[in-house]
């Protein structure tokens, strides 16, 4: 009956959000189950590099959606919440077969209704997650061989998943029976080898390899000069901030309730102990929070970069935890049982009740807002003759909708891109090697911005705005190659020189929501005025180089009656940052830009932030939210 109305639960969550699932790497996964359903095997069109974390995922994905004639993302969306479902129902199962049935209850209830796992929807880690519940389920119950398959099929969703095989396996030793431990585990470990050895096989006979091209594609980004990865940065937070699971308004019920839990287990633990193994203890529930912290540590060991779903086990964990302040506690005073049970039950329960904005937001969520924006450039691209080729640093969203190739920069599903390429934040040699004939860039990235522009002259001579879009957040420009026709709509040339006529008089800026850009092209003695709308203080920042060789371009910022300025040297073998603050103005600012050495000046990419006193509000507004880890743009040399 749990089960039964879980299930009705996950069906209407599901419909709320069968169009507006998934982020742009589980669209990456997509089109390689896409191009499985249309008989084209485990493939990126235009490449054959593995470039899914779950090849098992996309399998499974276009089996079903050439069956049922489903498009992928809507079965991805149902299989999403299947697994939620039954994640739920094995917790609340496992619960009942190791006597902590109520705790159970709660983390199934909290894991159906929560963040952790609505975040996670369309990705492999959610039927995981289940399977490796239901292993544990199935081990508690003495069915071993089963837990065997289910360990496996979790590893074959997710390879790292796997390490929760040995943390089951310890469940099963026993001192006073050591053989027969390791006869039970051998069972285990048999069932497990069997399918996993039918997988691999299957998956080296439809692609060549059992081991992802991402895993090495990733490890080149977190040893990359560009220096916006990093295999550590991000972690802290995840641990330091598990209250983030619940709703922020009750975010402090976490750690009272997951205190409660540690010291329920560990009265139960030593209960246990003294009588002989006679008193419930949560043994599975205290294995699958080992294996949250367990599958951390493996992840920072893979020195891969941090993406916030590879913490999908620990956040499961730290969900499931406070619920284990449930599990009855063997107290002397059968009142004291009875209050310490309702005292965590009515805490649990106001934070169930709680949830309601979390799940009004899953109901009116309108999904990444990425994906409508990076339609637009598909459909950009569509209006060049087939084969035009494009290039781009994310290209989930991008491959699903587009009908021209997409060539990824960074190399995870392109096998013609240089990984040292990345190491060395040279992304123009990919470019070039992967033949890029349109190349999206998102203008807020400056760091991956200059690696792929690289020496600045060269670009100027190879490519031209095709399309400035402004919408998205952060905006985007198509650039295409020089020798094509332009098909897009280019509001301003940010690479390109100022409309003819006077070069001293004053041009206006190109601003939208905030954001300004505009690109200007100096030469030798002359000088440009640029007028600022009145507005707060805000933080404006450039990428500036000469035309050749060497250049030296002042930079004078005027409110009202005072001014401030500064000295750029220039060097057209390198883009160097520019970056300081426009004052509060009513009446508006001017920035002038003089040209004052060497045969020229540029200055590209320029970016008007968000007002300061926004920033600061919305801050405290949700102190608890997490920040983006925004780049640094460095000067960059192609091959440093």
């Amino acid at each position: 009956m749990v089960g039964g109305a879980f299930s009705i639960v996950a069906a209407l969550f599901a419909s709320w959000t069968v169009k507006n699932a998934g982020i742009d790497d589980v669209f990456i996964t997509y089109v390689y189950a896409r191009s499985f359903a249309a008989g084209h095997g485990l493939t990126w069109p235009g490449s054959m590099a593995l470039g899914t974390s779950s090849p098992f995922f996309a399998l499974v994905l276009g089996s079903l959606s050439a069956v049922t004639g489903f498009e992928v993302p809507g079965v991805g969306n149902a299989l999403s919440w299947i697994a939620i479902a039954a994640g739920s129902t094995g917790l609340f199962a496992l619960g009942r077969a190791e006597r902590w049935a109520w705790a159970g209850l709660a983390a199934g209830i909290f894991w159906l209704i929560g963040l952790p796992s609505h975040v996670l929807l369309g990705n492999e880690y959610l039927p995981a997650i289940a399977a490796v519940i239901w292993a544990f389920h199935e081990r508690a119950r003495g069915r071993l061989v089963s837990a065997g398959v289910l360990l496996a099929l979790a590893a074959m969703f997710r390879a790292e998943c796997g390490l929760a095989a040995p943390i089951l396996a310890a469940l099963e030793l026993r001192r006073g029976d050591l053989r027969g431990s390791f006869r039970q585990i051998a069972r285990i470990a048999g069932a497990s080898m069997l399918v996993m050895g039918v997988w691999l096989s299957l998956l080296y006979a439809l692609t060549g390899s059992v081991v992802p091209a991402t895993f090495a594609a990733k490890r080149a980004q977190a040893h990359s000069a560009i220096g916006i990865w990093s295999s550590t940065a991000g972690w802290t937070t995840e641990l330091a901030e598990p209250d983030r699971g619940f709703p922020s308004s009750h975010s402090s019920w976490w750690w009272p309730l997951a205190l409660a839990a540690l010291i329920a287990i560990g009265f139960q633990g030593v209960q246990r102990l003294r009588k002989g193994g006679q008193v419930a203890f949560p043994a599975s529930g205290v294995a699958l929070l080992a294996w949250g912290g367990a599958h951390l540590a493996l992840v920072l060991a893979l020195g891969v970069p941090f993406y916030p779903w590879y913490a999908a086990p620990l956040r499961f964990a730290q969900q499931f935890l406070p619920t284990l302040a449930l599990v009855a506690v063997d107290l002397p005073n059968r009142w004291l049982r009875r209050g310490a049970w309702i005292a965590a039950g009515s805490a649990l329960a106001i934070i169930a009740f709680a949830t309601r904005p979390d799940l009004e937001w899953l109901k009116t969520r309108q999904g990444d807002l990425r994906r409508p924006a990076y339609a637009r450039v598909a459909e950009l691209a569509g209006r060049y003759p087939p084969g035009t080729r494009i290039a781009a640093w994310e290209v989930g969203f991008l491959g699903w909708e587009s009908k021209r190739p997409v060539v990824d920069l960074l190399g995870l599903v392109s096998d013609g891109a240089s990984l040292d390429a990345v190491r060395h934040a040279d992304l123009r040699q990919n470019l070039d090697r992967l033949k890029g004939d349109l190349l999206m860039m998102t203008l807020g990235s400056r760091a991956l911005w200059a690696a792929t522009v690289g020496e600045p002259r060269r670009f100027l001579a190879d490519y031209r705005l095709d399309q400035l879009m402004l919408t998205p957040d952060p905006p985007l420009a198509v650039y295409r190659r020089a020798g094509l026709a332009p098909r897009g709509d280019a509001a301003i040339d940010l690479l390109a020189t100022i409309a003819e006529g006077d070069r001293t008089a004053e041009i206006d800026w190109h601003r939208t929501a905030e954001i300004g850009l505009f690109s200007l092209v100096l030469e030798r003695g002359e000088e440009v005025r640029v007028r600022l709308p009145p507005g707060p203080r805000r933080m404006i920042s450039a990428h500036l180089t000469a035309a050749r060789g060497k250049g030296r371009l002042r930079i004078r910022i005027e409110t009202g009656e005072t001014g401030s300025g500064s000295l750029q040297l220039l060097d057209a073998r390198v883009w160097t940052r520019f970056l300081s603050v426009v004052p509060k103005s009513d009446t508006g600012s001017t920035i002038i830009f003089s040209c004052l050495r060497g045969p020229g000046c540029q200055v590209g990419q320029p970016y008007l932030g968000p007002p300061d006193e926004a920033r600061q509000e919305n801050q405290q507004r949700h102190p608890n939210r997490p920040r983006r880890n925004r780049s640094r743009p460095l000067p960059f040399a192609p091959g440093s």
